[in-house]
């Protein structure tokens, strides 16, 4: 796999559909000095981003990895249309993991926002028992825990977060 030619053809394609290379990295919801680091071949992009790139310049994952369009026979055609289905079915999967993360992180900013606004009231109501004020610095802990988690996750932290996540639940359950 050649990297800066997988990038070249990266570049023309893009070139060729009429984007800026910050049109295409806010389409992809990447920086534009990631775009440029694929297009130079430092770097290669995510298979799901690869995914959205066939999908956007009508090419196949194949074709990207290799770097160059390929002419295609009558057997390759019906590759080519088995191979988009395997992409379509993927791109699905991976967006319902995205909603299946959304509906999760909207779970937890919600519950941090509800124990927020319970400890604000406990706090207003000036209870002044041991009980109370523990259960109001426990809810202000929790929520605000909840509320930093959240921010984080739906930053461009959240993959690297995640990723960092699966690595070390692989690793304990290796031991």
């Amino acid at each position: 796999m050649n990297q800066e030619k997988i990038g070249a053809f990266l570049k023309q394609l893009r070139t060729d559909s009429g984007k800026t290379q910050e049109q295409l990295a806010e389409r992809l919801g990447v920086n534009h000095r990631t775009v440029s680091r694929w297009e130079t071949g430092r770097t290669m992009p995510d298979f799901t981003l690869l995914i959205e790139l066939g999908r956007l310049y009508g090419v196949t994952v194949d074709e990207l990895l290799e770097g160059e369009r390929k002419e295609a026979t009558a057997s390759e055609k019906e590759e080519k249309a088995m191979e988009k289905k395997m992409v379509e079915k993927i791109a699905d999967y991976t967006e319902k993991e995205k909603q299946m993360l959304t509906r999760r992180l909207n779970r937890l900013l919600c519950l941090g926002t509800a124990l927020l606004a319970l400890s604000a009231l406990l706090q207003y109501m000036e209870w002044e028992s041991p009980l109370w004020n523990a259960v109001e610095g426990f809810g202000q802990g929790v929520a605000f825990g909840l509320l930093v988690l959240g921010v984080l996750m739906t930053s461009r932290l959240g993959p690297k977060l995640l990723a960092a996540k699966r690595g070390i639940f692989k690793n304990i359950r290796r031991r």
